[in-house]
């Protein structure tokens, strides 16, 4: 009998769970920031994997765009794809800029979901694990 294949969406026993995060910490050994100014390598942990968050994101911008349209995203549907990935990606660049600029001025926590928790990672003074010192340019 052949084994199935991997299924992120499919619970994961606890013995492969440890198995995993070991792996990953031997592989974290192994890496070498390039620099002094790199951030620090990533801590395995038990939060969800970002792959997975994003993977479920086009699942549902999938089921998104066939309710909205009727259809799902197809080649040669009529649009000029790189019009508009560009003109998305204006938009990402602006939301981004605004983030940046509102942790600069300590204020990216406002609006609704501020006062729960939601957003704490944007706040300025970053600082390094390592150390307890800010990152560069945080200061």
């Amino acid at each position: 009998m052949s084994e199935r294949p991997f299924d992120p969406r499919l619970p994961m026993h606890p013995q492969h769970i440890e198995q995993l995060r070991q792996s990953e910490l031997r592989q974290s050994e192994l890496r070498v920031p390039r620099d002094e100014h790199d951030q620090p390598l990533p801590t395995p942990n038990d939060n969800p994997r970002v792959h997975d968050l994003v993977i479920e994101d086009i699942r549902a911008r999938k089921e998104l765009g066939i309710r909205r349209y009727g259809v799902a995203l197809q080649a040669h549907n009529g649009r000029d794809a790189l019009l508009d990935l560009y003109q998305e990606l204006l938009d990402a660049t602006t939301y981004l800029r605004q983030l940046l600029e509102e942790r600069a001025a300590g204020t990216a926590c406002v609006g609704p979901t501020a006062d729960k928790g939601l957003c704490s990672c944007y706040t300025a003074g970053y600082l390094d694990a390592d150390n307890g010192e800010p990152y560069p340019g945080d200061e």
